[in-house]
């Protein structure tokens, strides 16, 4: 089988997580520069290891990933929240507000690629293009009198106030139907 070309949504995706890692790993790098602290680059490695291989999972369409993908976004719009809610460099909090942003809208992008696959029918056309009542049986309205008839025909009487003398709309003939409604007590 081969895969639809890559939308311009798989595309944003993959390169929101895949360059907000790079930029996480940069920022804990500057932190290990400048305050000799090597434990700080063991988080942003991991995320920037797991950003690559789902970036790459998202672009070539391997739908089991999907889950993993937003799991990691939303992982990463946390990470990215708590960095830029702590004291700190004010670049780099600024800097990691702005990922965070951009990890929540790769969330709500995934969120629509899901929708927009799950739109499909099995024919691959969306079902707002399909006709309206695409494979179902058609109703068909029969007019009153006829239903008497084929009644009449079949053996089964008729209730009494089906006549032209009963009150409502719905006299032989007509195309209205014709309810009767009982009071409970």
């Amino acid at each position: 089988m081969i895969d639809p070309p890559t939308g311009g949504r798989d595309r944003a995706v993959a390169g929101v997580l895949g360059v907000g890692a790079v930029l996480f790993v940069g920022f804990a790098a500057t932190r290990v520069g400048s305050a000799g602290f090597p434990a700080a680059l063991s988080l942003p490695l991991v995320l920037l290891a797991a950003a690559l291989v789902v970036a790459v999972a998202v672009l070539t369409h391997w739908y089991p990933i999907r889950p993993v993908a937003q799991g990691l976004a939303v992982f990463g719009l946390l990470v990215h929240a708590l960095v830029a809610l702590r004291g700190g460099l004010v670049w780099t909090r600024g800097c990691s507000a702005v990922l965070a942003v951009a990890h929540g809208w790769a969330l709500i992008l995934l969120f629509l690629i899901t929708a927009a696959e799950n739109d499909e029918d099995e024919d691959g056309v969306p079902e707002d293009d399909e006709p309206e009542n695409a494979g179902y049986p058609k109703v068909v309205e029969t007019p009153v009198s006829e239903v008497v008839d084929l009644a009449v025909a079949s053996g089964v009487e008729p209730p009494a106030s089906s006549g032209p003398e009963s009150t409502g709309s719905g006299s032989p003939g007509s195309r209205e139907p014709h309810f009767e409604y009982e009071e409970r007590p």
